[in-house]
């Protein structure tokens, strides 16, 4: 089966699942095929570069003029996209995704947008492929907490993270551009069916620049995919989107599935679980949505 490409929450950004064939020798899979990969570089993959990290090791946020496409060859790490893109629709937004030595997943980083990642072993390594070669006069690092993004990182509780230097010096985005000072962060509300009549109502009540939307079916311009029957046959399928955008709210606005479907039962509707008609959380989120829509930012 050749690799599948599927949007993350950025705009440009991706991740894309691919093979690996094993047998008792051990496996084998491609990193990268120019005739199999959808991923492709502007122009071509100009510098390979490798990392190692230990365990706990924070790296970023790094901007470079060039894409990346980011591969987990050993031990584990929570990858990182911010949008430092101003002319960008979702400017000032972050994703996430879990890259492991054993998940077959690579992510791909856009040109101008702030990237880093968080190790949970020791010995954790890395592979990038760039569209250009490493110029430090191009380069400009922004600090991993900062305010403008507020980067949920997964750092366990008792845990310092391990940073160089210069990534605990680098200054927030608001520094090197100083008008973006009185900016406020994007909100992060994921609602689940946001392409439908419910959703899209709730999206605009809270301020599209708050909300993370999903569609089901027909593909809907900065939203990302996700088949709520699938979630319900699937714990790990759900755990992806919430690993993916870590929000702090989840109304559902998607119909469940209905009985007799392959699941055999209803999927659940929201974050409470519930397997009630939707949208419960969307009418009592809607219902509230007077003093949010006076206080929402402007959208971008």
């Amino acid at each position: 089966m050749s690799p599948t490409k599927s949007a993350l929450p950025v705009h440009g950004a991706s991740v894309t699942a691919f093979d690996r064939y094993g047998d008792s020798r051990g496996y084998f899979n491609e990193l990268y095929n120019e005739e199999k990969y959808e991923c492709q570089p502007a122009e071509r993959w100009k510098q390979v570069s490798f990392s190692s990290s230990s365990k706990h090791a924070l790296r970023g946020l790094h901007c470079s003029p060039h894409g990346k496409f980011i591969t987990c060859v050993r031990g584990s790490f929570y990858d990182v996209i911010a949008d430092f893109r101003e002319e960008s629709p979702t400017f000032g937004r972050w994703c996430g995704v879990m890259l492991t030595e054993h998940n077959k997943k690579q992510v791909f980083v856009p040109a101008g947008c702030g990237h880093g990642f968080f190790t949970f072993e020791d010995d954790t390594c890395a592979l990038y492929l760039q569209e250009g070669c490493f110029n430090p006069t191009k380069e400009a690092d922004t600090h991993p907490f900062d305010p403008l993004f507020q980067v949920a990182w997964p750092v366990p509780e008792g845990v310092t993270p391990v940073m160089s230097p210069k990534d605990t010096c680098a200054p927030p985005l608001s520094v090197r551009r100083p008008h973006l000072t009185s900016l406020d962060a994007r909100g992060r509300i994921l609602v689940i069916g946001a392409s439908g009549q419910v959703g899209s109502a709730l999206v605009e009540a809270l301020g599209p620049r708050n909300c993370i939307g999903t569609y089901c079916a027909t593909p809907v311009e900065g939203m990302i995919h996700f088949d709520l029957a699938k979630a319900a046959m699937s714990s790990e399928y759900a755990d992806t989107l919430m690993q993916t955008v870590r929000g702090g709210h989840l109304p559902s606005c998607a119909a469940p599935p209905r009985r007799g479907s392959r699941s055999g039962r209803r999927a659940p509707c929201c974050a409470c679980r519930s397997t009630r008609r939707p949208c419960t959380s969307a009418r009592a989120l809607l219902g509230s949505t007077a003093a949010n829509r006076s206080r929402s930012t402007p959208t971008t």
